[in-house]
């Protein structure tokens, strides 16, 4: 039986995520991200279709996510089970190791959900997870310290997510400007985009799936 194995497989990858003075305002809209906070897309590997954009910046008070999802479907989120429904999940590993393949106390997992939280489960939510197999736990955050908006419309939705510099351990640009990173869209009605890697790869455990952005100013 012939093997699917994904071409993007047999490359490394890194990309420069832009600096941003003044951190945007996590309310749904983006209309203040520009062309060049794009993260590169993959899928054109496997010539795949693209159903998202993904947007990436920094600054010393934290990372800042953001994404343009296309469906015609209503939005589904679960918080119980994260990895089903309309999710965006972001793996971040401070120190960027690839030579391990479980994470360290600098591995990071958040599950962003557009729908899914608040009392009536019709809220924007950040669930902080620990990553399977890791070697060491990370401190994780409270949800409520991490902002996050979205918009939803009958096109999709529209998502922003921030993460500040003190849920993060060992974020560091100055030292470390380099960030292990991947990312897993799943979406209930299109199949999932994916970065580096998907699940069959195991990229939910294993950091050196991960690529790198590369903090620049």
């Amino acid at each position: 039986m012939p093997l699917d194995i994904p071409n993007r497989i047999y490359f490394t990858y890194s990309f420069p995520c832009q600096y941003r003075k003044k951190a945007p305002q996590i309310d749904g809209d983006l209309g203040d991200w520009g062309g060049e906070y794009l993260v590169p897309e993959l899928g054109v590997l496997e010539d795949t279709p693209k159903i998202a954009d993904v947007y990436m910046a920094w600054n010393e008070e934290g990372l800042y996510f953001a994404v343009d999802v296309k469906k015609k479907k209503p939005v589904r989120s679960n918080y119980a089970r994260h990895w089903t429904g309309d999710s965006f999940q972001i793996w971040l590993d401070t120190r960027d190791v690839k030579t391990a393949r479980r994470a360290s106390r600098y591995g990071h997992q958040f599950n962003c959900m557009p729908t899914g939280g608040g009392d009536h489960e019709d809220q924007a939510v950040v669930k902080p997870t620990q990553i399977d197999r890791s070697r060491a736990r990370w401190n994780m955050p409270e949800p409520d310290l991490l902002p996050i908006a979205s918009n939803i419309t009958d096109r999709g939705y529209t998502m922003e997510i921030c993460i500040p510099t003190e849920t993060l351990t060992g974020y560091d640009p100055d030292e470390f400007p380099r960030l292990g990173f991947t990312y897993y869209l799943n979406n209930s009605e299109w199949p999932p985009q994916w970065w580096s890697a998907g699940r069959d790869l195991r990229v939910y455990i294993d950091p050196s799936t991960w690529g790198t952005a590369v903090l620049s100013k």
